[in-house]
């Protein structure tokens, strides 16, 4: 006796279906219990018309297999043994067609996987090589502090950024007797002297400060927000001390270093900063070497 009233029901759901269509999933959903409706209440004629219409416009890989189910429930109630077993075969084709197809799916999908990560590997080599070109360009081969030429660039950039009422420090480093050194112990000892000395002094710096290679045993610091001339006589007993105190094995030689150092005010450049601390530096060899005098 309710029939009529499903019945009615029914109707209202494929007319309000037929004029919203917007939502996929939600569509699917509605034309599949409409249909389950139209079984419920022998309703065949509407039910294969709605199993037709969503057959025509909304078939895809992800829903033939739901399809080919709905067709056994329609066959199931509306069909002979005979049609029965036609439509039992066509779910068979529709089911190993939805299985190919998804099988498919996710072979292009692994596929375009591969490929983005091919893509993003491919880039992350190149960023690498860029990087290590700009890296070479800037660091000295031998000892990985900055060469001479990015060094000026790096130092002159900070003070041109200095504040007028902040002051910071530049040091010139040379190795005393280096030639004995090499002569005496080879240039295979020399060479890891020079080495050892820029990675000593590489790890003993801020953040914010350079350190650069800017001859064969020549090194340059410059030191940022160095607060008074106190600070910077500290920093240089402290680089002495750490050279004198340093192990090298097959080094026949005791290892010292002279200094020149001076203030690096806002208004100055590089190449008066540089004159000033070598003047500096070459008292300091003037007056018997292994240690540092500042520029007044």
């Amino acid at each position: 006796h309710n029939a009529p009233i499903e019945s009615l029901e029914a109707h209202r759901s494929i007319r309000h279906l037929q004029g919203n269509t917007t939502d996929y999933r939600n569509t699917i959903k509605n034309y599949t219990d409409c249909i389950k409706i139209c079984i419920k209440l022998n309703l065949k004629k509407q039910a294969y018309d709605l199993y037709h219409n969503l057959e025509a416009k909304f078939v895809n890989s992800l829903n033939l297999s739901r399809l080919a189910e709905i067709k056994v429930e329609l066959a199931m109630k509306f069909c002979s043994k005979e049609e029965l077993h036609d439509q039992l075969l066509d779910y068979y084709h529709l089911n190993m067609k939805a299985k190919e197809k998804d099988k498919l799916s996710k072979l292009q999908s692994l596929l375009n996987k591969i490929d983005l990560e091919n893509a993003l590997y491919e880039q992350h080599i190149i960023l690498k090589k860029n990087e290590e070109l700009v890296k070479s360009s800037k660091l000295d081969a031998f000892t990985e502090v900055l060469n001479k030429k990015a060094f000026q660039l790096h130092v002159e950039e900070k003070i041109k950024e200095k504040d007028i009422d902040k002051k910071g420090a530049f040091f010139i480093i040379d190795i005393d007797n280096f030639k004995s050194v090499n002569d005496t112990c080879g240039h295979l000892i020399g060479d890891h002297v020079i080495v050892k000395i820029a990675s000593v002094l590489r790890k003993n710096i801020r953040k914010n400060d350079l350190i650069g290679r800017v001859g064969g045993d020549e090194f340059c610091i410059y030191l940022d927000d160095i607060a008074s001339l106190e600070d910077i006589n500290k920093k240089a007993y402290f680089i002495l001390k750490l050279i004198r105190d340093m192990h090298i094995d097959g080094l026949c030689v005791p290892l010292t270093i002279s200094m020149g150092a001076c203030i690096v005010e806002a208004d100055n450049n590089f190449d008066k900063i540089y004159k000033n601390a070598d003047l500096a530096l070459y008292q300091a060899k003037e007056n018997g070497r292994n240690q540092f005098i500042v520029s007044s």
